[in-house]
């Protein structure tokens, strides 16, 4: 079985989901459940097509969000997903999770 390589831009989740980022190029996600909900079903539609038996997907997420964002987006990954790491403009990637290396 093969693997990609998918690099997420948490600005594209947050668009998906629904929610633009303002004038000054911040996103001000509201604090509910309908947020968390919506980012991570907008995270799991980003892999799809995928189904059990496809390519390996190993997913890089990047960009400024507040950590329960970031979680809410991991969840949506999880199970599509073979990895995901976080990448900062100034460090090394971070390894959230990984299953089957």
């Amino acid at each position: 079985m093969s693997r990609r390589n998918v690099t997420v831009q948490f600005a594209e989740v947050c668009r998906i989901a629904g929610y633009e980022a303002g004038p000054d190029g911040r996103l001000n996600l509201p604090v509910s459940q309908d947020t968390v909900d919506r980012l991570t079903r907008a995270a799991a539609e980003m892999l799809l097509p995928w189904a059990p038996g496809d390519d390996y997907i190993d997913v890089t997420i990047t960009g400024a969000g507040p950590i329960w964002a970031y979680l809410a987006v991991s969840h949506g990954l999880h199970g599509a997903a073979r990895s995901l790491s976080y990448a900062a403009p100034n460090a090394q990637p971070v390894q959230i999770w990984a299953h089957g290396k």
